[in-house]
């Protein structure tokens, strides 16, 4: 195979992976009976997953991320050197490039790469070809693999939320073995193997195109999977709403995005922010792509649809939809604010990541006090949790200043929690999936008894309560404590406060549901829940790593901190 698409390959590893698990999947499916491989078929797919999240993390690269700023000194050499001859016109598709120029960003590429490509690759234009920065096949850098090159990027920061994403899909598939047979199908599995590739695609790319492509992909997979009980009218609903919704705010993106466009002639974020002005229709592109996301996460006020599709959806695609999908949301906002350029904008989006961070965490945690379904319950807690990370994305910037702090704390804080988030509430969502198919329903009166009907259960379910309350020895209290330190160090202490105060009212609610598992009594004729052996397999997993991270973080807390340090030059 030709070393270009053997480059290629080696930058999307994971995501093929996962898509050549799911097509293996689908292939399995229709060849052999539903009843007989069902089980046989998420067993797979969770190894495959896990897979995948093992080839991400055998990509890390301990050494400085040199390709990510050679991304950098390429757009900034360019615009610099074209600056005093055309203005500010350098960032639109008139512009032109010397053959120097041009020579030297893709010498600067070959040396980033570390191999040797083939001399024919990204061969430089001549004297007055257009800009590299706008599309590098218009410039004569038509090489597949520079190309894939400068679109995206298989950083440190990707590298860790792939894997967070592959793990989480692993997760979900494991603890939905017991789905009733009537309505699982292989399908079930690989949309969400597609939906997990759809977000890897999100967190690797440098384009805004790129990066709404990732999340058509993902979304698309989510909508069908959050309308999957074809007889439930709550599954409907879910659906429907999840679908017109979604769609809003992926229309919100793209015209944020086209206005970027229409500005600067490019949607590359490096060539975006070293063009970056401070113009009216910048800033409303840059809002507008920035709701979008929050949408995506679930910050209040764009929180409405969550409640409705996490109680409708079926369970294990709400623990992946909950963890995985927020966590890319917050991986894109990242990338996109750390760009240099957008750092002129902090006074802007500071204001509005301090609003919805207070409104996200009073928001969460007030509603869900009166909420008598457990999943409904658990998704205000997922609003609040968002306001909590939040935090980190505030201390990321310097408000005196208007530049973004040189520390990594704030970004350590936001994977690292990320990180342990994802863990502790698959698992919460797994102990309500079994509770509600063993009980038929998801109420808080459903987990009465489960101290005497599944102790196992109770137990974990009550330590993954607690770690997302913030008990210490947790990994809940560890991933808090690092955001509420990187605001107190940014000087958030009103925002701190109220995060603090709001996650001991959280432990109000979450009290509530321990109290039916261990004071109340189970129902008359309630009978014993029974746990499958890998559901029970995953469970025990979760649990453990949720206790081990409380206790020795320092590990967990190194990859976040390599990852993070990745984005900073």
């Amino acid at each position: 195979m030709n070393v270009e698409y053997l480059a290629i390959a080696k930058l999307f590893l994971p995501e093929i992976v996962l898509t050549v698990g799911a097509l293996l999947l689908l292939g399995i499916d229709l060849c052999l009976g539903k009843r007989d491989t069902r089980r046989a078929l998420v067993l797979l797919g969770a190894v495959i997953s896990l897979a995948a999240a093992c080839v991400a993390l055998l990509q890390w690269d301990w050494r400085p991320a040199e390709a990510q700023y050679v991304r950098q000194a390429a757009v900034t050499s360019a615009v610099q050197r074209m600056a005093p001859a055309v203005g500010r016109d350098a960032l639109t598709h008139a512009a032109r490039i010397s053959e120097r120029d041009a020579r030297a960003v893709t010498t600067a590429y070959k040396a980033a790469r570390h191999d040797s490509l083939v001399e024919s690759a990204a061969t430089p234009p001549a004297d007055g070809a257009p800009v590299m920065g706008i599309a590098p096949y218009d410039a004569g850098l038509s090489s597949p693999s520079f190309s894939a090159w400068w679109l995206f990027t298989a950083d440190n920061f990707a590298l860790i939320f792939k894997a967070i994403f592959a793990l989480a899909l692993a997760l979900a598939l494991l603890l939905s073995t017991r789905f009733p047979v009537a309505r699982y199908r292989g399908e079930f599995a690989a949309l969400l193997m597609f939906a997990a590739v759809g977000l890897m695609v999100m967190v690797g790319s440098l384009d805004l195109v790129g990066i709404f492509l990732g999340l058509e992909l993902a979304s698309l997979c989510c909508y069908a999977l959050a309308a999957w009980h074809k007889q439930d009218a709550r599954s409907a609903e879910a659906g429907t709403k999840y679908l017109l919704l979604g769609s809003l705010a992926s229309a919100i993106f793209i015209y944020g995005a086209s206005l970027f466009f229409v500005e600067y002639g490019s949607t590359h974020l490096h060539v975006l922010a070293h063009g970056a002005a401070q113009s009216p229709l910048t800033l409303v592109a840059l809002l507008m792509v920035l709701v979008s996301f929050l949408f995506k996460v679930a910050g209040a006020p764009f929180h409405l649809w969550a409640p409705d599709v996490y109680q409708g959806a079926p369970t294990a695609m709400v623990a992946f939809l909950s963890t995985a999908g927020k966590a890319a949301g917050f991986a894109v906002l990242v990338r996109v604010l750390s760009a240099h350029g957008f750092q002129a904008f902090s006074e802007k989006w500071l204001l509005l990541f301090i609003g919805v961070a207070a409104l996200s965490i009073l928001i969460g945690n007030l509603v869900a006090i009166h909420q008598n379904n457990v999943k409904r319950l658990l998704a205000y807690s997922g609003v609040a949790q968002a306001g909590y990370v939040l935090i980190g994305l505030v201390a990321m910037a310097d408000p005196a200043g208007g530049t973004l702090l040189n520390e990594a704390l704030p970004l350590t804080a936001v994977i690292f929690y990320l990180a342990a988030y994802m863990v502790m509430n698959i698992g919460a969502f797994a102990v309500v999936g079994i509770v509600g198919r063993e009980s038929g329903g998801e109420e808080l009166s459903a987990f009465a008894g489960l101290r005497a009907r599944a102790p196992v259960l109770a137990f974990a379910f009550t330590l993954l309560l607690l770690s997302l309350g913030g008990i210490p020895l947790l990994s809940g209290f560890v991933g808090k404590w690092y955001l509420f330190l990187a605001g107190v160090y940014q000087g958030q202490y009103l925002l701190v406060l109220i995060g603090t105060t709001m996650s001991v009212v959280s432990m109000y609610y979450y009290l509530l549901v321990i109290k039916q598992m261990y004071i109340l009594p189970a129902a008359d004729g309630a009978q014993p829940i029974r746990v499958g052996a890998l559901a029970a397999a995953g469970l025990a997993a979760i649990t453990l790593v949720t206790v081990a991270i409380g206790i020795y973080p320092g590990p967990l807390y190194t990859l976040a901190q390599a990852a993070a340090k990745s984005l900073m030059p």
